[in-house]
């Protein structure tokens, strides 16, 4: 089955606005493992760069999932919601 990168990629996006609630700063030490995460089947991994008031999440396909996931490639997701993607498809078909 395929494995969608989405929600390990939101549920990141989630951790890191709940930091910059609690320590009004998205790059807090003590969030510093909150931007980064392996999805469930380890075929995306969710890495971000971070900094006091921004974020850029990457979730990047992983392993056999890197030569089947060419028309969305690495999907991106930013502090402002802002969604990307690093394939073929058009941003609307990778996040839809």
């Amino acid at each position: 089955s395929y494995e969608v990168p989405k929600a390990i990629q939101l549920a990141v996006s989630n951790r890191m606005e709940r930091c910059f609630t609690r320590f009004n700063a998205y790059n807090a030490e003590a969030c510093s493992t909150a931007a980064s995460a392996t999805s469930e089947r380890g075929w995306y991994r969710v890495a971000g760069e971070v900094t006091a008031t921004t974020f850029t999440l990457t979730a990047t396909p992983q392993g056999v999932q890197a030569t089947r996931d060419t028309q969305c490639g690495a999907l991106t997701l930013t502090h402002t919601g802002v969604r990307g993607k690093g394939g073929t498809a058009s941003v609307a078909d990778c996040w839809q």
